[in-house]
């Protein structure tokens, strides 16, 4: 049988249409199964481009997951290093203050050796002007020399 059709129904359509004919059945049949199986290779194609658009969608989703899980991470360290930035200037500045406090006191320092060397410059002048006991300077006394 071809595709539903007996030996008997063919040999009839043989003898009536003769050989012309039976070349015509065998392309009738052979077109529809080659209608069937492009039918069929198409269904199948279409199959497979769905599954692969639904994999591309998958992996295009994955992929967009893992970008938002880099931007946070990203974004959580830059806050980090924002942070870390921040204090490194907040101790830069505050050495500066430090080192202002540290020329301000330096700069009193300076005021007092300033004075303490006056004053013992001024003590060493008397000194040396008043070598001797005034009693001595009178004339002296007896039994002191």
């Amino acid at each position: 049988m071809i595709e539903g059709l007996s030996l008997s129904v063919i040999m009839s359509a043989v003898s009536v249409l003769g050989l012309p004919g039976l070349v015509l059945i065998f392309w009738y049949v052979d077109q529809r199964r080659y209608e069937r199986d492009r039918k069929e290779r198409m269904e199948r194609e279409a199959e497979e481009q769905l599954e692969r658009l639904e994999w591309d969608q998958k992996r295009d989703q994955q992929h967009l997951a893992e970008i938002t899980l880099m931007k946070e991470h990203f974004a959580a360290a830059t806050t980090l290093y924002d942070k870390r930035f921040e204090s490194v200037v907040r101790m830069y500045e505050d050495n500066v203050l430090l080192v202002k406090g540290y020329d301000r006191v330096a700069g009193e320092l300076l005021g007092a050796v300033a004075l303490n060397t006056q004053v013992s410059t001024r003590l060493a002048e008397r000194i040396d002007n008043n070598l001797f006991c005034p009693i001595i300077k009178k004339g002296g006394v007896d039994g002191l020399r």
